[in-house]
Order: C-alpha cells, then sequence, then structure tokens
C-alpha cells in the first residue's frame, strides 16, 4: 500500500509539472497588444500579437492582428522580412477583410522602400 501512495505521489508531481501553460484568450491578447503600444513597447505587442495568430487561428481577431504585427514589423521594428510575411498571410486569407486594401498599401511600403506618406499619395492619385 505504501508503495502504491509513493508512486501515485511521484506521478501527480510529474503530471503537475508536464502542465501546459496556460495562453491567455484571443482578446486578452489584443488587448494585451494595445496596451504595450500605448507604452511604445513595440517588441512586447507584437510578441502579444503573435501569440494570438499562432494559438487562434480561427479567431475573429487574427487578422488585426495579422496587419497590426506587420504595421509593427514595419514601423517600429523596421523588420521588412517579417512585415512582409504577416501581410501577405494576411492579404491571402483575409482578402476581402475591411484592412485587405491598407495591408496591401504596407505591402507596397515594404517592397518599394519608401515611405508610408508617399505610397499612401501615390495610392490617392492611381498609381
Amino acid at each position: 500500500m505504501r508503495r502504491l501512495f509513493v508512486f501515485l505521489t511521484i506521478g501527480l508531481s510529474l503530471f503537475a509539472c508536464s502542465k501546459k501553460p496556460i495562453i491567455p484568450s484571443a482578446q486578452v491578447l489584443f488587448d494585451q497588444a494595445q496596451g504595450f503600444e500605448k507604452t511604445q513597447e513595440f517588441a512586447k505587442a507584437n510578441e502579444s500579437y503573435q501569440m494570438l495568430i499562432n494559438n487562434y487561428p480561427a479567431s475573429p481577431l487574427r487578422y488585426k492582428a495579422l496587419f497590426m504585427s506587420g504595421y509593427i514589423q514595419l514601423e517600429q521594428l523596421k523588420d521588412n522580412k517579417k512585415a512582409l510575411e504577416a501581410l501577405e498571410t494576411l492579404v491571402k486569407e483575409y482578402p476581402n477583410c475591411d484592412l485587405a486594401d491598407d495591408a496591401r498599401i504596407l505591402l507596397n511600403v515594404a517592397v518599394s522602400g519608401k515611405d508610408l506618406m508617399s505610397v499612401f499619395q501615390d495610392s490617392l492619385k492611381g498609381k
């Protein structure tokens, strides 16, 4: 009986240690990211958006997180490659969403090397 108790105690301890970390909900991650943006902690904001993107593929907030991650990567963290990945994913997976046209403008910025305002003005002129 004592062996059984020791076995169960060890087994439960191992099980408790092997739990996966609890991931906050999509809404909590999105709100957290926006909070980090307000305090200009852009790397942390991007991490929260990436957690949402990776862990909640069916979330209605996912396309917004893709857009914001792409924007932050492009404008704040200066990582065009990662910005392109996020924005291309958004345009491919959500081509008709309300941010798709804006994502295309940001893609143009990332590819052309022009600043955002120049590309935006060109898009208004129909170039």
